[in-house]
This record gives structure tokens, C-alpha cells and sequence, in this order.
């Protein structure tokens, strides 16, 4: 399958305190087929000053043993890159074109490039289930904050910290993982099913990724069971699982507040003065 890289451009990138930035180090270790730049207003500015992209192409082209990517850039005009919705919706799209693009392909997301709001956008698109994309992480060299000179320096020179990256000896080691992101895809997860029960529609909750076994085989039973006509509720079993310290309340809510499993009215509390 076709690898294709997703990236946002940051102050760490292409190489920082002569090692890789996140963006050479998930191309290094993941040789992607086509790598697509996106870059804020500021982020544009500083390629073009030493023509960064150019050079690390170069660079690579000519000392990885013949592997030449194909580099496409994103330029766009955002001038506030901390702004979430400034850059949500141009990250979106711009990931949109390139799967409509290439939709056979896989698309590897560096999330760890980029204004902090930059990688949210990123890792919410890694979490959706329904796509094929697999975010990346890179940690520091330094396994802490970075304490070298930042890419942004007004003396910075690509050509010197790739000529003395530590990271092309063989022996380097891979700061690359891919989180399983699972706040975010749980919160993804239960917003579906909540919309699924809110028209009743038990088999697609059965279809859903990542469901426990348990939720699957609750939607199947209350399909089946729909059929026939009798009434049972799902949605306590839901609020169970999603809803931890809340699990009375949010099935009764779900519920109607008046029937359990089995469809019986339930005796309700005294009301409280």
C-alpha cells in the first residue's frame, strides 16, 4: 500500500540540535512514496528564506540509498497558527485532497510537528476510525522539552545540521510510535452510538469499530428483539459503559426514566423537598 505523509512544519523541523525533527525522523523510518508539506504564513516564510524543503529533498535524494519521494507543499496564508479555528478546517481539507487523491493509499499524520493546535486538528483525524490513517508521534532526542536552538534562529543552517545529523548513523535509534489515541476515539465512539440509539438503529451499532463485545452483542439482541416487538432498552447497557459515575442517571435518561431491561415500568424514587 501506498504511504503518504501528512505534515505540518515546526520549529523543530527538518533538523534541530543536529538530529531529526519530526518530520525527517517519520521519513526516515517510514519512507513514505509522497510527503505533503503544510505550512502556516510564518512556517512558508522561513522555507523560503534557505529553501529548507529543497534542500532536505536534495539531501535525501542523494544519501538514502535512492529512495526520492515526491515532496508536494501546502502554502497557505494563516497568520495565527494557535488559532484552532484558523487552521481546523484548511488541515481537514488539505488531508481530504490528498485521500480523494489517492484513496488506495495510507496516510501517516506527524503529530508531534506544529503548533499544538495544529497537532489536535491532526490527531482528531487519526482517531476517526473510518479513514485509513495511522497518526505518529516523535519524542525529543533530549526526552524532555528541547533545550537546543530552534529552526526559526536567525542563524540557522539546514545544509550544517543536516551535514552533522546524529541521526544518519546507522546505529541511531527510532524515536518514532504511533499512540492508540483512545480518549479521542472513545469520544468519537460515543457520539455515534448515542445518534444510533437516538433513532434505534441497533444494527449499525453492531457494525461499529472498537466496540466492546459486549455493546455489539447488546445491538444485535435489541435488533432482533425490535422485530418481534418487544421493548428493551439498549441504551442503559450504552450509558454504562460511557458514562462512568453517571450510569443511573444517564440510563434512565436514555430510557424514557421509566423502563428497565425488560420493558416493566419501574418503581420510581419519592421525590425529595
Amino acid at each position: 500500500m501506498m504511504r503518504l505523509l501528512f505534515t505540518c512544519m515546526g520549529t523543530s523541523d527538518p533538523v534541530r540540535g543536529y538530529h531529526d525533527g519530526p518530520m525527517l525522523h517519520i521519513i526516515r523510518h517510514y519512507r513514505p512514496e509522497v510527503i505533503c508539506v503544510f505550512l502556516s504564513g510564518e512556517a512558508a516564510a522561513l522555507d523560503g528564506c534557505g529553501a529548507r524543503l529543497d534542500t532536505v529533498l536534495s539531501h535525501i535524494q542523494n544519501n538514502w540509498g535512492g529512495y526520492a519521494p515526491e515532496l508536494r507543499v501546502v502554502r497557505t496564508q494563516i497568520e495565527d497558527p494557535s488559532d484552532m479555528d484558523a487552521v481546523g478546517a484548511p488541515i481537514t481539507e488539505a488531508v481530504a485532497a490528498l485521500t480523494a487523491e489517492f484513496p488506495d493509499g495510507e496516510v501517516l499524520l506527524n503529530l508531534s510537528s506544529g503548533t499544538p493546535q495544529m497537532k489536535n486538528a491532526l490527531a482528531f483525524l487519526a482517531a476517526d476510525l473510518r479513514r485509513s490513517m495511522r497518526g505518529i508521534q516523535v519524542k525529543n532526542f533530549e526526552r524532555a522539552s528541547g533545550t537546543t536552538e530552534r529552526t526559526n534562529a536567525p542563524d540557522y543552517s539546514v545544509a550544517d545540521e543536516l551535514e552533522c545529523n546524529e541521526d544518519e548513523a546507522p546505529d541511531a535509534p527510532n524515536r518514532c510510535s504511533e499512540p492508540e489515541l483512545m480518549h479521542m476515539q472513545r469520544q468519537r465512539a460515543k457520539e455515534q452510538l448515542l445518534a444510533l440509539l437516538d433513532v434505534r438503529d441497533y444494527s449499525a451499532i453492531y457494525t461499529m469499530k472498537n466496540l466492546p463485545n459486549q455493546l455489539k452483542a447488546s445491538g444485535r439482541a435489541r435488533q432482533d428483539a425490535k422485530r418481534s416487538g418487544a421493548k428493551l432498552c439498549a441504551e442503559s447497557q450504552a450509558a454504562v459503559f460511557f458514562v462512568p459515575g453517571s450510569h443511573r442517571c444517564a440510563a434512565q435518561r436514555l430510557c424514557g426514566g421509566q423502563r428497565g431491561v425488560s420493558g416493566a415500568a419501574q418503581p420510581q424514587p419519592p421525590a425529595t423537598v
